[in-house]
C-alpha cells in the first residue's frame, strides 16, 4: 500500500466545481463555484491547496493552506479517497467530518456539520472535475439505483497507522411493499464473518433509517450520490456514510 504522503499526492491538480450546501432536510441552500488547486512543491515534499470560492457579483475569497504531514485526524485510501475529521467527539461542542471520493478526473466530497446541540446543522456537497476535462454531471440518484446486491471489499484506516482490515462485503437493499427500503449487509470471514439489517422509511427524496437517534439519509443530493448520517448524534457514536454510484460500481466511505 502506498503511504499516507503518497495516497494524498494522488489528488493533485486543479478541480474545478461547487459548494453545494443543504439544510437538515435536504433543500438546497447556496451554491458557490470554486477552484480548488493541489500542488506538490519541493519535489513533492510539500503539498500546497490553493482554494478559490467564487461567488457570483461578490468578491473573490482565497484560502490557502500547505502540509509537509498527514495529521492523524486525515487519512487517506490508496485511491485517494479520504475522510477527515476530529478524533473525539466533545458534548456541546461544534462537531463535522468530510469524506472525500475519487474516480478518475472526477471528485465528490461532503461535509456534514453539527451544532452545539448536537443536531445536524448542514450538508454541504462539493462536486468537482479536473481543469480541461469536459465530464458531465450525473443526474440525481433515484432509489432505484440503489437496489440491488452489491458485493465489494472494505478497508479500514487506523490513525495510529496499525495494519489496515481489508474485508469483503456484501450489500442487499430492497424496496418492499410497505414503502420501506430494507438493507442487510454482510461483512467479514470466518469468526469475524457478521449481517447487520436495518430498514428505512421512505419519505420523498430522504429516508429515515430506524434505531437510536434517527439516522437519516438523502438519496438524491446530485451526481449520483447519496448522503447517510444523522439527524442528531448520540454520545460517543456519531455515524457517517458518503455513497457514490459510477457505471455500475458503488463507492462509499
Amino acid at each position: 500500500m502506498r503511504s499516507q504522503w503518497e495516497c494524498f499526492l494522488q489528488n493533485q491538480g486543479s478541480w474545478h466545481g461547487s459548494f453545494t450546501t443543504f439544510s437538515p432536510k435536504g433543500q438546497q441552500l447556496k451554491d458557490i463555484p470554486s477552484v480548488l488547486t493541489i500542488e506538490g512543491l519541493d519535489d513533492n515534499q510539500k503539498i500546497r491547496l490553493t482554494l478559490r470560492y467564487l461567488p457570483p457579483e461578490q468578491a473573490i475569497f482565497n484560502r490557502i493552506l500547505e502540509y509537509t504531514n498527514v495529521d492523524r485526524y486525515l487519512m487517506f485510501f490508496d485511491s485517494g479517497a479520504f475522510s477527515q475529521g476530529a478524533l473525539q467527539w466533545i458534548p456541546y461542542g461544534e462537531f463535522g467530518a468530510e469524506f472525500g471520493l475519487i474516480e478518475g478526473n472526477r471528485r465528490l466530497r461532503m461535509v456534514q456539520l453539527y451544532n452545539r446541540e448536537s443536531q445536524l446543522k448542514q450538508l454541504t456537497l462539493i462536486r468537482e472535475k479536473l481543469g480541461g476535462t469536459d465530464t458531465p454531471e450525473r443526474p440525481p440518484l433515484t432509489l432505484e439505483q440503489l437496489l440491488g446486491e452489491w458485493r465489494g471489499e472494505a478497508v479500514t484506516l487506523y490513525s495510529d497507522l496499525r495494519t489496515p482490515n481489508i474485508y469483503p462485503t456484501h450489500l442487499k437493499l430492497q424496496h418492499d411493499q410497505s414503502n420501506r427500503l430494507v438493507q442487510q449487509l454482510t461483512f467479514g470471514t470466518g469468526e469475524s464473518l457478521r449481517t447487520i439489517t436495518s430498514s428505512a422509511k421512505i419519505d420523498g427524496s430522504i429516508l429515515y433509517f430506524d434505531g437510536g437517534a434517527t439516522p437519516v439519509g438523502f438519496p438524491d443530493l446530485g451526481n449520483a450520490h447519496q448522503e447517510k448520517g444523522s439527524v442528531s448524534t448520540q454520545l460517543n457514536s456519531p455515524r457517517f456514510e458518503n455513497t457514490w454510484i459510477l457505471s455500475g460500481c458503488r463507492f462509499a466511505g
